[in-house]
């Protein structure tokens, strides 16, 4: 973990070229252009896979909680959805006619293959029982970590349902379907968490869906709010920020044991304020260059196969030791960017060949 912890690092560090100073005017609106948004979401992808690299390790680099990493991608990756729907809509006229065909044909045909992929592999290669890939749907915790990519289905769908009547540029009418799909999203939370009792993944980061619509729907007026106020606004999401990274620790000086909510908290509180810090650095900072565009373009690839190339990895016995521990690290983002990178090349050709069938 500490050589790709710090291979990932330098790639940050790399990356991020900062145009004018942090704390200086004016900002820079082409920070949320899709190619430096891309960029993001790569480091986004890397970040989740580091996250969920964790819980196979026993040591990490000090001082760096990288299982934070999970609830801030994820949220991240809610906020960028919402606002590429929203700036579509406004956009891009008829959007909504192929919307379903043109959205869903980009993650459920790809989710379809690669589910009948780790299919393969879990039985051949794992020697998995066909029922544990069954019981991992039936138990909320589908194989791969793969819950982000129902979940985005359902919002996406939720979506198309609440906007596609509305006239985008009719902003009370916008407003008023954002308060629809407030309730949507609501609704959700209250059948995943309660009546389902499904893991808390499933639901606490979702509400960043409905902050990246309002951002991508009213995009000149919020982002003129942020312009004036952004020495403001960036004090105070540090300030939020790191009393969110401390409220466990702000919690065991009261009370000797931890209540699991304690942690929910902070993983809502985390994901939430992190991710507006980050998206308030995106004004000032570009992330973009060949390798970040890279990783954006397989991004939704490598958050479905990070899982699969861990498992068959710790099947050959490499969660021992720090030497085959390193090497479990280094050989599961390798691993993990070249299949990405071959199977969205497939996802593309199947996507074109469904597009000339119809």
């Amino acid at each position: 973990m500490v050589v790709v912890s710090l291979l990932f690092i330098f790639l940050v560090l790399s990356s991020a070229k900062i145009g004018r100073p942090v704390l200086a005017r004016p900002c820079n609106a082409d920070g949320f252009s899709k190619d430096r948004t891309e960029a993001l979401r790569g480091l986004l992808a890397v970040c989740v896979l580091l996250s969920h690299m964790t819980s196979c390790v026993d040591y990490q680099l000090p001082l760096v909680r990288f299982s934070i990493f999970a609830p801030v991608g994820v949220a991240c990756f809610f906020f960028l959805s919402g606002f590429s729907l929203a700036k579509s809509a406004t956009g891009k006229v008829g959007y909504f006619r192929s919307f379903l065909r043109k959205r869903l044909s980009k993650i459920l045909l790809p989710y379809l293959v690669f589910l009948a992929l780790y299919f393969l592999i879990s039985v051949l290669i794992l020697g998995d029982q066909v029922s544990k890939i069954y019981s991992s749907f039936r138990n909320g915790d589908p194989v791969s970590h793969s819950w982000y990519v129902t979940a985005i289905i359902f919002f996406y769908l939720a979506f198309y349902a609440v906007f596609r009547s509305v006239d985008p540029h009719n902003r009370k009418a916008v407003l008023i379907r954002i308060g629809f799909y407030s309730a949507v999203t609501f609704l959700y939370i209250m059948v995943t968490a309660v009546v389902l009792d499904l893991p808390d993944f499933w639901y606490k980061t979702c509400p960043m869906m409905i902050i990246g619509l309002g951002f991508g729907f009213f995009e000149d007026a919020v982002f003129s709010f942020l312009k004036k106020r952004y020495f403001l606004l960036l004090l105070l999401m540090l300030l939020c920020s790191g009393v969110a990274y401390f409220i466990p620790s702000i919690w065991s000086l009261f009370l000797s044991a931890y209540s699991i909510n304690i942690w929910l908290l902070n993983d809502i509180l985390m994901g939430f304020f992190i991710s507006l810090l980050l998206l308030l650095l995106l004004f000032k900072i570009n992330f973009l260059n060949k390798v970040t565009g890279f990783l954006g373009k397989i991004s939704f690839e490598i958050y479905l196969f990070h899982g699969l190339v861990m498992e068959v990895l710790l099947k050959f016995g490499l969660s021992s030791g720090r030497f085959r521990q390193e090497c479990f690290g280094v050989l599961s983002v390798l691993f993990t960017v070249i299949l990405s990178y071959g199977f969205s090349k497939l996802s593309s050709v199947l996507n074109r060949f469904m597009i000339k069938t119809r």
